[in-house]
């Protein structure tokens, strides 16, 4: 009776393991994209109140982005089955392109959505290694806007991999679209390269 009644504490405190772990991971997911996000409303707050220029703003947004996306990452999963038949010097060029186009996005879609407050509303883990964040930014005088945040353990922390904005992945769309410019050019990763030094240069001007 005794022996059984062990086995059973026992079943239990294994099931019991993988939950309170998994009730960490997303405690500590929510806790990550609040801070990027708290990060970024404070430097909004800087710009408004002139205590920072709009454009300081924005470059000290995307330091904050750069060190909260893992671009590597995204590098991959945008260029979709081309990444598989880029040489590794293409790769490397798309990628260091990547943090400043998709980043200059990315700050740009979220500085549109700055706000006066924000909800961190919920959590739940997609697979063993990434966790989705659901959150609202609510803009003064518009309606709430819904950002979904995918983000992926990584070495002990956690860094973002996809931002969607009202249920439309940024990833999925750039994934789509850079598909389209090599598709146009014949398989040619190079042209996706060109593309996106184009508009690293239209960015500056």
């Amino acid at each position: 009776m005794l022996l059984r009644a062990f086995a059973v504490v026992l079943s239990l405190m294994v099931l019991a393991a993988p939950a309170v772990a998994e009730d960490a991971t997303l405690k500590g997911a929510e806790a990550y994209v609040d801070k990027v996000i708290k990060d970024a409303f404070d430097t909004i707050g800087d710009a408004r109140a002139k205590e920072i220029s709009n454009a300081d703003a924005k470059v000290k947004f995307r330091k904050i982005l750069n060190s909260s996306f893992d671009i590597p990452t995204i590098a991959k999963f945008t260029m979709g089955r081309y990444w598989r038949v880029a040489t590794p010097a293409e790769k490397k060029e798309y990628t260091d392109l990547l943090k400043t186009v998709i980043l200059e996005k990315y700050a740009d879609r979220l500085l549109s959505f700055s706000g006066d407050g924000y909800t961190i509303d919920s959590s739940r883990a997609l697979n063993d290694k990434d966790v989705a964040v659901a959150t609202t930014i609510k803009p003064a005088n518009e309606p709430p806007v819904s950002f979904g945040w995918r983000l992926r353990k990584v070495n002990g922390g956690f860094k973002v991999i996809d931002l969607s904005v009202e249920g439309v992945s940024m990833s999925v769309t750039h994934r789509t679209d850079f598909g389209s410019v090599i598709e146009r050019n014949g398989g040619k990763v190079q042209a996706l390269i060109d593309a996106l030094k184009q508009k690293k240069t239209a960015s500056k001007s």
